[in-house]
């Protein structure tokens, strides 16, 4: 009786313990995939993660709607670009930029320059090539396109 009152002890001070208020459920809802990179410009927003899952929000994270971008490979940084436009980075050289529009989404792939997994830094310098994103990833990689486009 004395290793059941202290397991029952036990287990709810680990709750309370391990209980994080403030924090709200918003997963699996529309989704199950665990995430790996979110990114928000004022109330638009993407999460992305692995098997090409994608969520988008355009009210701040109330409510998600899941987009198919058409890839199995994992997604592994997003960056907004404005509140339309959303570039990715992922494995085996994963480059997309999604633009939101009336009927949808426009899903542009761009060909693989690399085969490494690309991590992270998908972000735009503001110079004399306005708009230009940079990728990041494995054994070193970095990769700039020419002009926003990849043309």
């Amino acid at each position: 009786m004395k290793k059941i009152s202290f397991l029952a002890v036990l287990l709810f001070f680990s709750s309370i313990i391990f209980a994080q208020p403030g924090w709200h459920w918003q997963n699996p809802l529309p989704q199950g995939n665990p995430l790996y990179s979110i990114n928000f410009l004022r109330d638009y927003g993407w999460a992305v993660g692995p098997k090409g899952a994608a969520v988008h929000t355009l009210d701040g994270g109330l409510t998600w709607q899941l987009v198919d971008l058409g890839i199995k490979e994992n997604i592994n940084s997003v960056y907004m670009h404005d509140d339309l436009m959303a570039f990715m980075a992922g494995d085996n050289g994963l480059l997309k930029l999604v633009i939101e529009c009336e009927n949808g989404f426009e899903i542009t792939h761009y060909p693989y320059s690399t085969s490494e997994d690309l991590h992270s830094g998908t972000s735009f310098v503001n110079d004399e090539v306005s708009g230009c994103p940079w990728a990041v990833g494995e054994n070193g990689t970095i990769l700039r396109s020419n002009d926003f486009w990849y043309s």
